[in-house]
C-alpha cells in the first residue's frame, strides 16, 4: 500500500521533534537554570557565595592587579658597586685621643725632693710613680719628652748625675718606651732649683720640636717643689722671659706645686704664686698639698689634655 502525504508529514513532525528535543538538552533543557558567573567566586561576602556552599569548600580566587607601566625596584648602591658586588661602606672607628696627645714634661729634681710624705715615702718615688703612671696611659703615636732640672756643682762634668737634663727627647713613645721606665727611674735627686735655667732649656727642646712636628699641638707640665734658688732664678725677673716665650710660642703650660707641711698651711705661699703664675690659665694649676697626691693629679691632667 502506497504512504499518503499525511503519513510524510507526520515523520518529519517526529523528525524535527526529536531534532528540538535533543537541542535543548545540550543547552540544559527547556528552562536552564541560571548559571553562577565568576564574580559569585570572587566575593569574599558569604552573601555572594553560592547557595548550599561555604568557605571552605569553595575555592577563592583573588585578582592581582597590575599597573601597565610600573617601574621596577632596584637596590640603591654607591657608584663603584654593582648589584653582584656591592661596595660596602665601613663605619667610621674614632682614633683615640693619645694617637696626637703632645705633651712634654719638666721635673724638679732639687734636694728637697728628698723630704717624706706623710706616708713615709719620698717626693721623688712619688713623683716618679706619677711619671711613669701617665706613661702607662701613652699610645705609641703619642708625643712625650721629658726633662729635669737640679744644680750641683761637680768635677767631672761628663759623669755629673745633676744638672739640667733631656731624659727622654721628645719623640713618638713608640721609638722610646723601651727607655721610659729607666730612665725615669734613674733621676738623681741634690742640688738647688735653677727654674729659669730649666725653662730656658725645655724652651729650646720645644722649639726644635716644633720644627719637628709642626701639626702637633704641645702641651707643657712643669712639676717642681720649692721657690727658684737662687732668687735671680725666678723666670719673671729675666728677659726675656722663657714662660712667655713658652707661651707665645702657643704651647699651653700646666703646673703641679708639690708642697710641704710648711706650704700647704701657708694659703699664699711664694710658690703657690710662682706656679699660678707660670699656668696658662687658673684650671691648668694644680696643688698638691703633699707628693702623694701626684698620681691623680697627672691622671686629671691626663684627662684634660686628652681630648
Amino acid at each position: 500500500m502506497k504512504p499518503s502525504k499525511n503519513h510524510f508529514s507526520f515523520y518529519i513532525y517526529i523528525i524535527f521533534g526529536m531534532m528540538v528535543i535533543g537541542a535543548s538538552t545540550l543547552v540544559g533543557g527547556f528552562f536552564p537554570e541560571k548559571k553562577s558567573t565568576s564574580s559569585d567566586f570572587y566575593q569574599i561576602d558569604n552573601s555572594k557565595l553560592p547557595q548550599n556552599s561555604s568557605t571552605n569548600s569553595v575555592i577563592q580566587l583573588h585578582a592581582l592587579k597590575f599597573k601597565k607601566n610600573f617601574e621596577s625596584i632596584t637596590p640603591i648602591l654607591s657608584p663603584s658597586s654593582s648589584p653582584t658586588n656591592p661596595t660596602v661602606i665601613p663605619t667610621a672607628i674614632p682614633v683615640s685621643c693619645t694617637e696626637s696627645l703632645t705633651l712634654d714634661l719638666l721635673l724638679d729634681k732639687s734636694g728637697s725632693m728628698d723630704s717624706l710624705t706623710p706616708s713615709g715615702v719620698s717626693k721623688i718615688r712619688r713623683l716618679k710613680e706619677a711619671v711613669l703612671f701617665l706613661s702607662s696611659k701613652l699610645g705609641p703615636n703619642t708625643i712625650i719628652g721629658v726633662q729635669s732640672f737640679n744644680k750641683r756643682d761637680c768635677n767631672v762634668f761628663e759623669k755629673c748625675p745633676y744638672g739640667i737634663k733631656e731624659d727622654i727627647p721628645i719623640s713618638y713613645y713608640k721609638d722610646v718606651s723601651s727607655i721610659f721606665s729607666s730612665k725615669i727611674n734613674g733621676l738623681v735627686i741634690g742640688g738647688s732649683t735653677p727654674t729659669n735655667d730649666g725653662l730656658v732649656f725645655s724652651l729650646g727642646k720645644l722649639r726644635e720640636a716644633q720644627t719637628k712636628f709642626p701639626d702637633r699641638k704641645f702641651k707643657f707640665i712643669l712639676i717642681s717643689d720649692g721657690q727658684p734658688v737662687p732668687s735671680s732664678q725666678d723666670p719673671y725677673v729675666n728677659n726675656p722671659n722663657p714662660v712667655t716665650e713658652i707661651k707665645n710660642l702657643g704651647i699651653e703650660i700646666y703646673t703641679i706645686a708639690i708642697y710641704d707641711s710648711t706650704q700647704a698651711n701657708t694659703p699664699n705661699s711664694p710658690l703657690k704664686r710662682l706656679m699660678q703664675k707660670i699656668a696658662s690659665s687658673p684650671g691648668n694649676f694644680y696643688e698638691a698639698d703633699t707628693a702623694d697626691q701626684l698620681k691623680n693629679l697627672m691622671d686629671d691632667i691626663f684627662k684634660k689634655t686628652c681630648t
